[in-house]
Parts: C-alpha cells; structure tokens; sequence
C-alpha cells in the first residue's frame, strides 16, 4: 500500500520538530520543507513502505485554502516560506496534524536523519 504525505503533515511535523527544539523561526522554507519530505519518503521506502509527496502547486494551494487558520505563506528575497499564524501553538499542531498518523510515518517524521534536514538536533538522555 501507497502513503500520500500531504501538505499539512509535511509542514506541521517539521514546525513542531523546529519551534520545540530550535525555538525560532515559526517558519519553514519550501526548499527545507522538500529535503525533509524526500528524507521522511526514503525512511519509508526503507522499510518497504511506498510513499509519495504530495508537494505540487495544486497541492500547496488547497493546503493553504484548507488550513488556513494555522499557516500562510510569504515570499522573500531568501525565498518562499510556510509559517504558523500568531497564537497558533505546538500543542493545537499535534492535536489537528499527529493525532491520526500511523505509527510508522510518525516515527519517520521525528527520526533523527530527517530532523537534521531542518536542522534540528534531539538530546538523548544517557
């Protein structure tokens, strides 16, 4: 069976790995945010999961129109980037975005390869 990883996954699990654990920005850039999903996609296939992204411009315009509550989207000179909306928390990402995700594609989500594509290092405990 075939995983589609939408928008709105993509963009709110690597929020809630960067706002946690770097703290700054509340924003993610289209270039960060596709290394991170082709990581997510390759830890997937790894174990013999298909998975395709679903990262095209339909797709990132009825993301935006769907979840519009909680993110937009801003163009710099540095590119163009996802951010979470004012008063939008980590607790609200995971309660909308990781309540109904497999347990395999979580885990692909917060390993630690695809977290230093965001830059975003865990501590462990010793």
């Amino acid at each position: 069976m075939c995983k589609f990883i939408g928008m709105e996954a993509l963009v709110a699990n690597a929020l809630i790995e960067i706002i946690e654990n770097v703290g700054q920005p509340r924003e993610i850039s289209f270039s960060d945010l596709t290394s991170y999903g082709i990581k997510v996609v390759e830890l997937l296939e790894k174990k013999n999961r298909r998975a395709v992204l679903l990262l095209s411009r339909y797709h990132t315009n009825e993301f935006i129109q769907n979840f519009s509550e909680y993110f937009y989207i801003t163009e710099t000179a540095g590119g163009n980037y996802i951010g979470l909306k004012e008063g939008v928390t980590v607790t609200d990402l995971r309660n909308r975005f990781r309540a109904f995700l497999s347990v395999e594609l979580l885990l692909a989500f917060v390993n630690e390869e695809s977290l230093a594509t965001l830059g975003v290092t865990k501590c462990r405990a010793s």
